[in-house]
């Protein structure tokens, strides 16, 4: 049994920290005086004490935080499991660093015991720190999805990496001093170095800039069809080093930020309307009032359609190819994306199909015919036209089109 002389030995704690585990040598007195590895038995007591404490902390807040973000996050369970692990982690740090220090640990056990505890703090907080960019940028995303502007699609990338950045930064200056390591001679020599590290980080640097560009001048946003130095894609991610591109083989492209500033970004995604040029070939036996009728009837499909621009549209005999009498179609679709845009063609190309059969027009294709001296036969030539005016083709041609009806609504 220890004696009240004994239990005096062990230093109280003074000033702010009022608190001590000496009360645990009275309550420990029945066992033998004992050390080992120069540790009292109340110490090993109150150590299996503080694991404890720094435990149940790491439970009770796991729990608090599970509630707390099921609300935020929704459905990311793996992100908030993570988080959740994290955090409990430096909970428990932060336990066991402030309450070792009250078990009076002297030499080499100090630093052991209290050392170690330091550092696991460090490294599960910078651990819950990454964690929690992580988790920030999941909610960031989904309050920028739901706004109209892009630009936040690419800020909150942006900014995730960034705060990770700062997070590893503060831990490693944070965890130096605890391993041995001085701060301020490594800035020095930083410092002095600093030229050949410009030079040795060129590169980054460059690309850093670059994604800086991309923010303020914004020639792209994430989720638009653009085509970069022979990259056809979807940008998907604008990152602080490289941009990412989805290509329409589903392979993803990183593209240096740097080349952003000086290459040639072209943005389909900014298009205010999209093209429709084709070439529509017709047999050399249609007559000129069936092409006047066809080129009027295509036209008023065009017109009548409520995707289209109406500014803008020429349907008009353009050449004599080798073996068709080309009539150019030169309009615009007014939609947002290339699905509209294809659904758009689909339906207007099946209407002139329609047209052309109405009309008795045919449309040609690659063929040879032999005429052998006197023997040449006139080739069959439709019949469905009479010799008519061509403002009588252009009305009948618009009539045909109107009996098919306008589409695109």
């Amino acid at each position: 049994m220890q004696s009240t002389d004994q239990a005096s030995d062990v230093p109280a704690a003074t000033g702010e920290s009022a608190f001590s585990f000496a009360f645990l040598q009275d309550w420990l007195s029945w066992l033998p005086d004992t050390t080992f590895l120069n540790v009292a038995t109340w110490q090993w007591v109150g150590l299996a004490l503080v694991i404890f404490l720094g435990l149940a902390g790491q439970l009770f807040i796991k729990s608090l935080l599970g509630r707390l973000l099921g609300k935020l996050l929704g459905g990311e369970v793996e992100i908030q499991r993570k988080l959740i692990s994290a955090v409990g982690l430096a909970v428990a740090g932060f336990v066991w660093s402030r309450l070792l220090p009250f078990l009076s640990f002297e030499g080499t056990v100090l630093q052991i015991f209290e050392g170690g505890a330091r550092v696991f703090l460090v490294l599960a907080g910078t651990l819950a720190g990454f964690r929690g960019v992580d988790a920030l940028g999941v909610w960031a995303t989904k309050k920028a999805g739901a706004t109209e502007s892009s630009l936040d699609d690419i800020l909150v990338p942006l900014g995730r990496k960034t705060l990770k950045v700062l997070v590893v930064a503060m831990g490693a200056v944070n965890l130096a001093p605890l391993l041995g390591l001085h701060i301020t001679p490594l800035l020095g020599a930083l410092g002095v170095g600093g030229i050949g590290f410009a030079f040795a980080a060129q590169n980054t640097l460059e690309n850093l800039f670059g994604s800086v560009t991309v923010v303020l001048d914004r020639p792209f946003s994430v989720g638009d069809w653009i085509q970069i130095d022979g990259v056809d894609g979807s940008v998907e991610e604008v990152g602080l080093r490289s941009t990412r591109v989805r290509t329409f083989y589903n392979s993803l492209v990183s593209i240096p930020n740097a080349k952003l500033t000086t290459a040639i970004v072209d943005n389909y995604g900014e298009r205010n309307y999209r093209r429709f040029k084709a070439n529509l070939g017709l047999r050399y036996e249609s007559s000129p009032e069936q092409i006047e009728a066809f080129c009027s009837g295509v036209k008023a499909l065009v017109m009548d359609r409520a995707d289209t621009r109406k500014d803008v549209c020429y349907v008009e005999l353009n050449s004599f190819g080798d073996s068709s009498l080309n009539v150019l179609m030169y309009m615009f679709f007014d939609c947002e994306t290339w699905a509209d845009e294809l659904r758009g063609r689909h339906e207007l190309m099946l209407d002139i199909l329609r047209l052309a059969q109405g009309l008795g027009v045919e449309f040609a294709f690659p063929t040879q015919t032999l005429h052998i001296g006197e023997q040449a036969v006139a080739g069959d030539r439709p019949t469905s036209f009479e010799a008519i005016t061509d403002a009588a083709a252009q009305q009948l041609g618009a009539a045909k089109a109107k009996e098919i009806g306008g589409r695109g609504t």
